[in-house]
């Protein structure tokens, strides 16, 4: 067996299924495959964990490697080789009837998030794509869960917006039992940066050269854990649940499929199946964080990601259960 270290970008929680059920179902194994396994404090986090050598594989946000890729000769860096999400789960929470109605009310107001929250790192491009600089914005630095800090927000005013991820944040609010979600809404990213993808899976360079084989039965397995979790979502929480999951089974469950009905319901999935991008739109969307962020060179779709171990489209094209 060939031992993988794969770093996901939490501990285990509903939208991981996939990889808990493929682990279960023994699909690693079937590739020859033992995977150690660990989480990371987000999706950008893992992505900065595969740069200290620790890791064969992370699975995180796909707008952080482009930023890590600028910083490295091209063509040396990992590579992405499955996107799970086909559409950004970056979010701001604002009160429900408070006074940001709009984006553009974002102007003048506070804002608490992680320091290595993806939303506050990539919250320059959504701004661009508004027409207003970051500079129009106070960022603070916050603590604690994103339920905490929208408690805050709303009970104490405690600034007028959080960042996060759209379901974590709900899965926060709900893990606390607080009444605040119907007085939350979100001001998503994806309706500003459309052609932002999300979380996905990242192999090292050492890899790709030394294993593809290796790389090509890592995709596939996790790629049939998706498609198991998808078609039959209580058994991919019960694999969630049996690897530790610090949250309920009712948290995850709702976490799960709020991830599919967002983050991985993007309209292409009908033709492209899951994994799989569209190029030109991964072009535009490493050009939108390149010029946001002011990297130090373009990055290419190319670079980025790799469609090469990709199993079959018909093996990555199903419906999810009703």
């Amino acid at each position: 067996m060939k031992k993988l270290r794969v770093r996901l970008n939490h501990t285990p929680m509903g939208p991981l299924a996939g990889f808990f059920l493929a682990e279960d179902r023994s699909y690693f194994a079937d590739e020859g495959l033992e995977i150690e396994w660990s989480g990371a404090r987000g999706a950008s986090a893992a992505i900065a964990d595969i740069a200290t050598g620790n890791y064969d594989a992370v699975y995180g946000d796909i707008n952080s490697l482009t930023t890590l890729l600028a910083s490295l000769p091209e063509g040396t860096g990992p590579q992405a080789v499955f996107v799970a999400f086909n559409r950004t789960p970056l979010t701001v929470s604002v009160r429900a009837e408070g006074p940001v109605q709009m984006p553009r009310d974002l102007i003048g107001r506070t804002l608490y998030g992680h320091p290595h929250d993806s939303a506050r790192i990539f919250f320059p491009a959504y701004a661009r794509a508004l027409g207003f600089a970051v500079t129009d914005v106070d960022i603070r630095d916050a603590q604690g869960s994103l339920g905490e800090l929208v408690r805050a927000m709303i009970e104490d005013k405690a600034g007028e917006g959080v960042f996060g991820f759209v379901n974590s944040t709900i899965a926060s609010l709900s893990d606390m039992n607080s009444p605040h979600e119907a007085n939350t809404r979100f001001l998503e990213y994806s309706s500003a940066l459309p052609d932002f993808y999300g979380n996905a899976l990242v192999v090292t360079r050492a890899l790709l050269d030394r294993d593809p084989d290796a790389v090509r039965g890592l995709v596939r397995a996790v790629s049939r854990g998706f498609r198991d979790a998808i078609r039959d979502h209580r058994a991919g929480i019960d694999s969630v649940m049996a690897h530790g999951a610090e949250m309920s089974y009712a948290v995850n469950l709702r976490r799960f499929t709020g991830t599919l009905e967002r983050e991985m319901s993007h309209p292409e999935r009908e033709h492209l199946g899951i994994g799989d991008v569209d190029p030109a739109r991964l072009s535009r969307s490493c050009e939108q964080v390149v010029t946001a962020l002011n990297l130090a060179r373009q990055v290419s779709a190319e670079e980025l990601f790799s469609p090469t171990f990709l199993p079959a489209l018909d093996e990555r094209r199903f419906e999810p259960s009703t």
